[in-house]
């Protein structure tokens, strides 16, 4: 079982295909995990070298979460204002008054550090944090969030797998 074969130290990697490949013996079989299907895969199951199977449902019993798209066209043009695009604005003020914590991967660790400052003075009730790859207290803020100590984290993809929180909102800017 490879699990997160979209994802490195996997994806691209002919050593990794080839010890895979190998790993098995003749009549045994491979499972590849992943949320998001890579166009190699695709093409795998196209020409029938691979069966695809869909779990409708997560390991708990409840059911995927169907993202909703919402287009912020103006995000960037305000955030280069240093102000908070109203659109989104909205979005989050209706969020908050959930009792759900919200989780807002960045695009830009800049995108994202400047992001946080602005949702402070937007938000000052709130408690925020930022993490990236060069955030040195990642793990505690990450911990923070886990333990409700901030209600809203920023993050850049270091988030983006290997993470899982119970009920948590989440937006993707």
């Amino acid at each position: 079982i490879v699990d997160e074969v979209d994802a490195f130290p996997y994806v691209d990697n002919p050593m990794l295909y080839h010890a895979v490949k190998n790993s098995v013996k003749e009549n045994g079989l491979r499972i590849f995990l992943t949320a998001t299907s890579t166009n190699e895969l695709d093409k795998k199951v196209r020409l029938g070298e691979l069966k695809r199977l869909n779990l409708p449902r997560r390991f708990h019993g409840n059911p995927l979460i169907i993202p909703k798209p919402i287009w912020l066209s103006d995000f960037n043009r305000y955030l280069d204002k240093n102000r908070l695009s109203p659109k989104l604005k909205s979005y989050i003020e209706k969020q908050r008054k959930t009792a759900y914590p919200l989780l807002i991967f960045a695009s830009e660790i800049k995108k994202g550090e400047q992001l946080a400052e602005i949702l402070q003075e937007q938000f000052p009730n709130e408690k925020i944090g930022f993490v990236s790859s060069v955030t040195e207290d990642r793990l505690e803020q990450v911990q923070a969030f886990r333990d409700g100590e901030l209600t809203i984290l920023i993050s850049t993809t270091i988030l983006e797998r290997g993470v899982t929180f119970p009920c948590v909102d989440v937006f993707v800017v």
